[in-house]
C-alpha cells in the first residue's frame, strides 16, 4: 500500500475522547475487488496470507458488497422454510395412518397455494443464482472450485425441492391429495436441509462473533466424516457377526438398531441386544449352544468400538474443534472472500448478459479513469508498528 503520515482520529463516549494516531493507506493493486483477486486470496493454499491487512481489508470490503444480497437471500430462506412448515402442519392433521383416506383439503388451499408460491419464488430464484455462479466459475475456469461438497449438498436440496414442489403443484391442480403420508418423509428432508442452509448463511458476519463461531464447528464437523467412515466399517462388522448368530425371528433392522445403540450410545439390553431375544421368550427358545459366542461378540464390540474407537473420535473432534477455532481469522477471512467473489461473478455475468442484450458499455478514456478512481480500495489502520504488515502472501500490494 501507498501509507501516508500518521494523522488523529477521535475516539470515545459520554463526552470522553480519544486521540488515536491512524494511517490511511491505498491499495496500489488496481481492481482489488475483482473476481481474479478475489479467488486468488479465496482459493490460497498459504495461510499466513489472511493475517495480512491487506487480505483483510480485500476481504472486509468484499463482503460489505455482499451482506445487503445474502440478507435478503435469508430472508427468502426464511420465508420458504415458514412455507415448508405451513405444509407439514396442514399435512400432518389431515394424516389418518397408512391405507387411510385423507381429509378434505378444500379449508386448506389458500395455506397450500401460498407455501406453494413461497417455495416455487425461493427455488426459482436459487436455481438463477446458480446458474449465474456457474457461468461466472466457467468462464474463468474455475469449474472445480465450483464443484465443491457445500455445492453438491446445495443442488440435493434445490432436486429435493424440485420433487416437493411437483407433488404439490398435482394436488393443487386436480384435488389429489388423499394420500399426504407419501411426501412427510419428504417434508422432513428439504425442512431439515432449509435450516441448515440458513444457518450456513451467516457464516460470513462479524456481529456477535457469529460467523467466528459457526465455522469452528461446521468445519470439524466436515473434518471427521471421515472417521465416521472408518466407524461405519466396525459397525457393519459387528452387525454382520451378530446377525449371523441370531435366531431367525430377528429382523436385520433389529440388529442394525442394537448395533447403534451399544456402539454410539452406550445403551443395550443383554436379552434383546446381545442374546436378541425378544421380551417374553422362553429360554428354550434362545440357540444355547451359540450364548458364548453372542457373548464373544458382544465383548469384543463393546471394547473396539464403544469404548476404543468412540474415545478416539471425542479426541479427535476436540483436536479439530480446537484446531479450527486458532485458525479462526484465516477460516472468517476466506469466507468472506468467497462469499464476495460469488456476489463478484453474480453481479458479473448479468452484466455481461445485460450488455449482450444490447448495452454496450462505455469504453472512453474518461470512463476508464471513473472506473479506476471506484476501485481503488483505502486502508485506515491504527498507526502502530506491529500492525503495518500490508503483504499477501509475498505480493507487493
Amino acid at each position: 500500500p501507498e501509507r501516508s503520515n500518521p494523522r488523529y482520529e477521535m475516539h470515545g463516549s459520554e463526552g470522553k475522547a480519544n486521540l488515536v494516531p491512524v494511517r490511511v493507506a491505498r491499495l496500489k493493486i488496481c481492481d482489488a475487488l475483482s473476481p481474479t483477486v478475489l479467488h486468488a486470496l479465496a482459493c490460497t493454499p498459504r495461510p499466513q496470507v489472511f493475517h495480512t491487512m491487506a487480505a483483510k481489508a480485500i476481504a472486509q470490503a468484499a463482503f460489505d458488497r455482499a451482506w445487503p444480497m445474502i440478507l435478503v437471500d435469508a430472508f427468502l430462506e426464511a420465508l420458504s422454510l415458514a412455507g415448508i412448515t405451513a405444509v407439514s402442519v396442514v399435512l400432518r392433521w389431515s394424516d389418518n395412518g397408512p391405507g387411510a383416506q385423507g381429509q378434505d383439503f378444500t379449508g386448506n388451499y389458500f395455506v397450500l397455494a401460498c407455501a406453494f408460491v413461497l417455495m416455487v419464488v425461493v427455488w426459482s430464484k436459487n436455481i438463477f443464482t446458480e446458474i449465474l455462479l456457474y457461468s461466472g466459475y466457467r468462464r474463468h475456469s474455475w469449474i472445480q472450485e465450483y464443484w465443491n461438497t457445500i455445492r453438491f449438498v446445495l443442488w440435493l436440496h434445490l432436486a429435493l425441492m424440485f420433487w416437493l414442489q411437483l407433488w404439490l403443484a398435482r394436488g393443487w391442480l386436480d384435488g389429489s391429495w388423499s394420500h399426504p403420508r407419501q411426501i412427510r418423509p419428504l417434508l422432513a428432508a428439504v425442512g431439515c436441509m432449509k435450516w441448515i442452509r440458513l444457518l450456513y448463511m451467516f457464516r460470513g458476519f462479524e456481529s456477535w462473533s457469529f460467523g467466528k463461531r459457526i465455522l469452528p464447528i461446521m468445519t470439524s464437523l466436515l473434518e471427521v466424516s471421515t472417521f465416521l467412515i472408518i466407524m461405519f466399517f466396525f459397525l457393519g462388522a459387528y452387525t454382520i457377526a451378530a446377525y449371523s448368530i441370531s435366531t431367525q425371528d430377528v429382523s436385520l433392522l433389529q440388529v442394525i438398531l442394537s448395533a447403534y445403540r451399544l456402539n454410539f450410545l452406550s445403551d443395550f439390553n443383554m436379552d434383546e441386544d446381545v442374546y436378541f431375544n425378544k421380551t417374553g421368550a422362553t429360554d428354550q427358545q434362545l440357540p444355547r449352544d451359540w450364548m458364548w459366542l453372542q457373548l464373544a461378540v458382544f465383548v469384543v464390540a463393546s471394547f473396539v468400538i464403544t469404548i476404543s474407537m468412540m474415545n478416539v473420535y471425542i479426541a479427535v473432534m476436540s483436536k479439530a474443534f480446537e484446531d479450527h477455532t486458532e485458525r479462526v481469522v484465516e477460516l472468517f477471512v476466506r469466507v468472506r472472500a468467497n462469499m464476495g467473489l460469488d456476489h463478484a461473478l453474480r453481479i458479473e455475468t448479468l452484466n455481461r448478459w445485460y450488455n449482450f442484450c444490447g448495452r454496450r458499455e462505455g469504453t472512453t478514456e474518461h470512463d476508464h479513469e471513473n472506473r479506476d478512481k471506484q476501485e481503488r480500495l483505502w486502508i485506515c489502520h491504527p498507526a502502530l508498528e506491529q500492525n503495518l504488515s500490508y503483504g499477501v502472501g509475498g505480493l507487493n500490494l
